[in-house]
């Protein structure tokens, strides 16, 4: 079934459709919301109730209308409920003495202050070949992946530092008595360009997420009032709908070349309903008719590998053109195989695992997965209760920086676990440099 055809049967039933994304958004806010730090504003509520509310929604909606088998829709159950169990369990568990040790390590006091200078200068020297480069994501004529090919090694250390350098901006602003509002307004600039340079179209959104994420973590106790609530959904609407225009007009349409599908509303609009649904887009293209059963795949080894060195890099290494083989890209190629476009629907936790080791395997996979994410989030979560991370801003930051690119191992398996090594590496990097420095420092 491709994206027209859904979407017509979506705009038939849309009453079904809402009803069920509401239903299971509901049920996964009710089975995570006690193990959630800063509860819905945490970053994992964005990514998992909503983004996985609506998939399961969907995949509810074709099984209901017969256009999806019940083994598949049993897979997907399946595994679901896999990782639920898995991830309580382990976000309940005490934390990892040795990962606990690793980040206590990493984040030592009074490591901060280097580390924080030496990633801002990273941040602009990398943002500046960006833009020299390839200019801004926001600006992309096709897509933000098509026209940063050969930069994702870059773009990726950008989208690690870009929540630390937020999440500590943050912190500082909170414990700071002078000047707030030239610091809040320096913070905000700083996640406007971050945005425009990466061009996610909820960049914003995520950014003010990973700020108020930070916040509870320090153990500020937050006001969050209805107000505030709007606030930061009217901030990150805007961009993205803003990000939906500048995409139009990049590409030559307007609401008069166009007549939409949605009554009543203008083509920005229309277009943001469906960037909504198309966080099932995987869903509605491989579950009906089998076609998950038809993908073409490589190994899983090579899955990843490729978020280290790139697509260009590792199909050089491999021989071949890796892009092609992610669970969502197969997707795309299936109704569309002549596409040169880079990019494509995200994977999916459950798909990725069903595609690349079937029912069995993937079921083992989701479990590993889920303790995964579960231990770390626990570790998180021991470093607010126990009051270890008193003081330590680069500690804090670090842990929401983490967090908030760890939590990507359920849209894109292979990328998120990428991020989780990046950030143990970069951080540690810098973090003995900055001690090498003191030392050296104080030996004068």
């Amino acid at each position: 079934m491709n994206a027209s055809e859904f979407l017509t049967i979506a705009l038939e039933e849309w009453q079904l459709l809402v009803l069920l994304v509401f239903l299971s958004s509901a049920f996964l806010w009710f089975c995570v919301h006690r193990l959630l730090i800063a509860g819905i504003f945490d970053p994992f509520a964005l990514a998992y109730v909503l983004g996985f509310g609506i998939k399961y929604g969907i995949v509810a909606f074709l099984y209901i209308g017969g256009l999806i088998s019940g083994y598949l829709a049993g897979i997907i159950l399946v595994f679901g409920a896999l990782f639920l169990a898995c991830f309580n369990y382990f976000s309940r568990k005490r934390s990892n003495r040795l990962l606990t040790s690793v980040i206590v390590g990493i984040t030592a006091k009074g490591m901060g202050r280097g580390v924080l200078q030496a990633t801002i200068l990273l941040y602009l020297i990398i943002s500046a070949y960006i833009i020299f480069s390839v200019g801004f994501g926001i600006f992309a004529v096709t897509n933000r992946f098509d026209a940063a090919r050969g930069f994702g090694a870059y773009i990726r250390v950008l989208d690690l530092i870009s929540p630390f350098l937020v999440a500590y901006g943050s912190l500082k602003i909170a414990s700071s008595s002078k000047g707030r509002g030239y610091k809040v307004m320096l913070l905000g600039i700083f996640i406007v360009f971050a945005a425009l340079l990466n061009g996610a179209k909820i960049s914003i959104l995520f950014s003010l997420l990973v700020s108020f994420f930070a916040l509870k973590l320090a153990g500020y106790k937050l006001k969050i009032g209805l107000g505030k609530l709007i606030g930061v959904g009217v901030l990150g609407g805007g961009f993205l709908f803003a990000a939906l225009s500048i995409n139009l007009d990049r590409n030559n349409v307007t609401a008069g070349d166009i007549v939409t599908d949605i009554s009543g509303v203008g083509l920005v609009v229309e277009r943001f309903v469906y960037r909504m649904i198309a966080n099932g887009n995987t869903s509605y293209l491989i579950l009906p008719n089998g076609v998950i059963d038809r993908l073409e795949t490589d190994n899983i080894a090579a899955r990843f590998v490729v978020p280290f060195i790139g697509i260009t890099g590792s199909s050089r290494l491999f021989g071949y053109d890796t892009g092609r083989y992610s669970v969502g890209r197969q997707a795309l190629l299936y109704y569309n195989p002549w596409s040169e476009v880079a990019g494509g629907p995200t994977s999916k936790f459950d798909m990725f695992a069903y595609v690349y080791l079937g029912p069995i395997g993937g079921a083992v996979f989701v479990l590993l997965l889920a303790s995964l994410l579960g231990t770390i989030g626990a570790l998180i979560k021991s470093q607010r209760i126990n009051g270890s991370s008193h003081g330590n801003d680069f500690r804090i930051a670090f842990l929401a920086a983490l967090w908030s690119r760890s939590i990507l191992m359920i849209i894109e398996p292979a990328t998120g676990f990428a991020y989780i090594v990046d950030a143990v590496l970069l951080f540690g990097v810098l973090s003995h440099i900055a001690s090498l420095g003191r030392r050296n420092l104080s030996r004068l």
